[in-house]
């Protein structure tokens, strides 16, 4: 493939030089001697022996080695979703493998050793199916909803990874409605989550009354399975929206209201995973009309950042507050203007990012705060000059010494990515675009920090390719030759250490969907998932750890 090689020459504020991992625009290795057969191999979803059939493969040693790892489907049957284990050894899958309609749940080995024949799944009911699953952190067991009992009746399950204890019964009580809840209210994903410790799966369900979606955690000890209701620990049944594990798993935290009350109002609150201590750190709320809206975690599990119109019902505004605490700190400060919008902890727990119209309601602006400051309204740190301008993403870097974010800042719908630090000094702008047509489209930082992958139109205005750049600007690389056929990058993903970058696009053959490997620099890159059967495309891929 062929690469090309640009450098950004727009710096809005020259700061300090950041110390970057040299990559090259030269053909070879791309530095250190790393090639992309050296990186881990990955796995990927695809109808890549016969058309309309979807099945797991995994890829080694720059493609050069290609295996199939589901098993045997059945006339009809396809492999709907797949998620590897956390050591990187083996895939879970769900498959319509045995009979065409009825999904199970596999596991299999990466390197293609073991081929399931069977699944780690129990007996399902007629019409029944696994619909969602989550690995346990340890490898150990797998954690899934089906109406494997009853056909609609959506319950809990906990198997073993290995197929050594297939579950007979549902983990979770005896359901009063249709089972767990799915997060959107409608279908999955579902709402369920191990605790990171791998000793609890919390999960909402209608479980006691109809209707009413509480909140109950399975505690996994030696073997058992211990069933706890969480969310009718205040005096009154709960309807609980959704819940978070403390990244520690000290806590569960949770968003719930009473739906006998006359004004039932979303407020948050937290609990031990045993259902004891139950506390309610959010702020009084502005009645009737006050709630809760979200919520996260800071990475350390000390405080709990949420969004809530507490003191005017048209404003929503951003808090932070310990989960024992109703400490309320509020970063956004009172401010006249718009409304706080979305909002993301610094990975050090340090600073709180956060977007809304505070200076002027409909520019939607960067700011960043110290949680627990008294000092409010914070100066916008995105240089938005464009009157109509908004900030549409935002991540901090994994380092948390600088945020990326994409705005159309100085032109109408000019949307470009930057690179700024918190304080709001050097700001820099990582695309290099040069058509006012383009666009930069969505960005991941690297793991290490060192560098931002982005989509863009950046070569040809509508064919929207892969490129790398320093955060800085300095450097910015073609990863993908999407341009020869006009077609586009679909998915990207970086290698867990950044040693390398995989995407899927249709670059040799415009509506044929393909994986490709890189190295960061957009050296010696390969395509890797290996000839398809005519009509074929690779769907989705995931790196092993």
């Amino acid at each position: 493939m062929q690469k090309q090689c640009m450098r950004s020459v727009v710096w809005l504020i020259v700061g300090l030089s950041w110390v970057l991992v040299a990559s090259s625009c030269s053909s070879g290795s791309g530095g250190g001697g790393v090639l992309t057969e050296d990186l881990p191999p990955v796995v990927f979803l695809a109808d890549k022996d016969t058309d309309g059939t979807i099945e797991l493969y995994a890829s080694f040693n720059g493609g050069t080695d290609i295996k199939k790892i589901s098993g045997a489907m059945t006339p009809g049957g396809n492999v709907i979703d797949y998620r590897v284990f956390p050591d990187g050894t083996r895939v879970a899958y769900v498959a319509d493998q045995i009979t065409d309609g009825v999904f199970e749940l596999f596991v299999t080995a990466i390197d293609g050793s073991a081929v399931p024949a069977a699944p780690v799944s129990g007996l399902m009911a007629a019409g029944g199916g696994v619909v969602d699953f989550r690995i346990s952190p340890d490898n150990q067991q797998v954690a899934y909803v089906a109406d494997q009992i009853t056909d609609g009746v959506f319950e809990l399950f906990i198997t073993a990874s290995d197929g050594s204890a297939i579950p007979a019964a549902p983990d979770s009580g005896l359901m009063a409605g249709d089972g767990i809840f799915p997060a959107d209210g409608s279908a999955g994903p579902y709402s369920f989550e191990w605790s990171s410790d791998a000793r609890w799966v919390g999960y909402i369900a209608e479980q006691d009354e109809p209707a009413i979606f509480e909140l109950y955690t399975l505690q996994m000890s030696s073997g058992a399975v211990t069933n706890i209701s969480i969310a009718s620990n205040p005096p009154d049944v709960f309807a609980v929206d959704s819940f978070q594990w403390a990244p520690d798993s000290s806590r569960i935290a949770y968003l719930a209201s009473n739906p006998v009350a006359l004004q039932p109002q979303i407020e948050l609150y937290t609990n031990l995973p045993s259902g004891t201590l139950p506390f309610k750190p959010s702020r009084n709320l502005v009645k009737p009309d006050g709630n809760v809206i979200e919520f996260i975690w800071s990475p350390d599990s000390t405080l709990l950042a949420y969004l809530a119109n507490a003191l005017v019902a048209t404003r929503i505004e951003l808090f932070a507050t310990r989960p024992i605490a109703q400490d309320n700190f509020n970063p956004s400060g009172a401010v006249p203007a718009g409304s706080v919008t979305a909002f993301a902890w610094a990975p050090n727990s340090q600073l709180v990012a956060f977007l809304g119209g505070l200076v002027t309601a409909d520019i939607e602006e960067l700011f960043v705060a110290d949680p627990v400051s008294i000092v409010l309204n914070p100066n916008p740190i995105s240089g938005i000059t464009n009157p109509d301008g908004d900030v549409t993403a935002v991540a901090w870097a994994p380092d948390s010494r600088r945020l990326a974010f994409i705005a159309d800042a100085s032109a109408e719908e000019v949307f470009e990515l930057f690179s700024v630090r918190p304080n709001g000094t050097s700001l820099r702008t990582i695309s290099n675009l040069t058509d006012p047509g383009s666009d930069a489209r969505d960005f991941i930082w690297s793991p290490g920090s060192s560098l931002i992958a982005f989509r863009a139109d950046q070569d040809l205005v509508g064919v929207f390719e892969l490129y790398t750049a320093t955060p800085t600007g300095t450097i910015n690389n073609t990863i993908s030759d999407a341009a020869a056929t006009g077609g586009e990058v679909k998915q990207y993903r970086w290698e867990p250490s950044g040693a390398g970058i995989g995407y899927i696009a249709d670059q040799d053959l415009l509506g044929s969907d393909e994986l490709y490997l890189s190295l960061p620099g957009g050296t010696d890159g390969k395509k890797v998932s290996g000839p398809l059967v005519p009509g074929g495309n690779v769907l989705q891929f995931d790196w092993a750890p």
